[in-house]
């Protein structure tokens, strides 16, 4: 149960844009060359079952063959300048955004949709099909006042970091594998590098973006 009564939620942690990256190389960027082409034959929730347990947080890097590891994130980039319009088309929300739509419905928890740019502010227009919603632009997380949040989403555990004066929140950090880690009793938890920098002031939760079981069935 999440308690927020203002709430800071990224595009991207409720908008799977990985996934949207994952078909966009199949539809147009199948290159055995560059690319496990087996990958992109499987069924969806395969695919974001890979993407949910990969340690690094580039999806590229489930993907790409070895040669062409080093160069993951500037061919990421690369995707994302070019082919972004695409990306986002093929892209869907994930189990968070059901939490997102229950919260807009009770009308209980101001919530601000942090967007890169305005192609995400018009996907979430569509979206919610007209209904009010308050989402900004910021490119830079530095930028981004957080002061009147109580609660933040974080998709790459790094991104804490970039944030300024995060002091007495809730952060709910993705549970992606290269987020997280088993505690001494085999439960999951944040990564201690994010516990030891934050936790004094700051408490730390993790959600999942997906619940398997029900991928499986419809992927």
């Amino acid at each position: 149960m999440i308690t927020a009564n203002t709430l800071l939620m990224p595009f991207d942690c409720f908008i799977d844009t990985d996934l949207g990256l994952m078909k966009l190389l199949k539809e147009k960027y199948n290159n055995p060359e560059m690319v496990y082409d087996g990958i992109l034959r499987e069924r969806e929730w395969y695919i974001i079952y890979l993407l949910l347990g990969r340690v690094d947080e580039n999806p590229l890097s489930i993907i790409l063959k070895e040669n062409y590891q080093p160069n993951r994130n500037g061919l990421r980039d690369q995707f994302i300048e070019k082919e972004y319009d695409a990306i986002l088309g093929l892209s869907k929300p994930n189990k968070i955004f059901e939490l997102i739509s229950m919260m807009y419905a009770s009308d209980a928890v101001d919530i601000d949709i942090l967007c890169r740019d305005s192609r995400e502010q018009e996907y979430l227009t569509k979206l919610f099909k007209g209904r009010k919603i308050n989402s900004f632009i910021a490119q830079y997380l530095n930028k981004v006042d957080i002061t009147k949040y109580d609660t933040i989403f974080i998709k790459d555990y790094k991104d804490i970091l970039k944030y300024k004066g995060l002091i007495q929140k809730n952060i709910y950090v993705l549970d992606y594998k290269f987020n997280t880690e088993l505690d001494p009793n085999n439960k999951l938890r944040p990564i201690l590098m994010v516990e030891g920098l934050i936790s004094d002031k700051n408490t730390t939760n993790i959600i999942s973006p997906y619940d398997m079981s029900k991928v499986q069935i419809l992927g």
